[in-house]
Parts: structure tokens; sequence; C-alpha cells
């Protein structure tokens, strides 16, 4: 397996991000799942940041957001 993604961020304000997890085929093509990929997306302001994330796993797509605080 490999991992690979990258981040950018405009401002310090507004970030984006995309990834994706690879899959090796086992004994010649026996086993074989399709790649895991990823988007997500921040936003932050004073000591306020949301973020956000979509996760397109083969089983079933995940959801994640997320409110932050600092203090």
């Amino acid at each position: 397996t490999g991992h690979y993604g990258m981040e950018l961020w405009y401002k310090e304000i507004i970030g984006i991000r995309a990834g994706i997890k690879s899959w090796n085929n086992f004994n010649a093509g026996e086993i074989q799942q399709n790649p895991d990929w990823s988007l997500g997306g921040s936003m932050r302001w004073n000591f306020l940041g949301i973020d956000y994330a979509y996760i397109n796993n083969e089983l079933s797509p995940l959801q994640y957001l997320s409110i932050i605080g600092k203090f």
C-alpha cells in the first residue's frame, strides 16, 4: 500500500486537501481492492476553525465534520 496526498492553504484562512490510498494486488489478482480516496477542506478565523473530510471507502463512504476552538 501507498498513501499519497497534498494540502494547500490560501492566506492561512482556507485550506483544501486530497489524498489516495492505493492497494497492491496479491497472488496474481486473487485479491483486488479499489483505492480509497479522500477530499477535505478547512476554514480558520481568529480562534475558530471548521474542518470537513469526505472519504470514499469501498465498504461505505465516510464524512467527518469538526469544529475547533483555540483558547
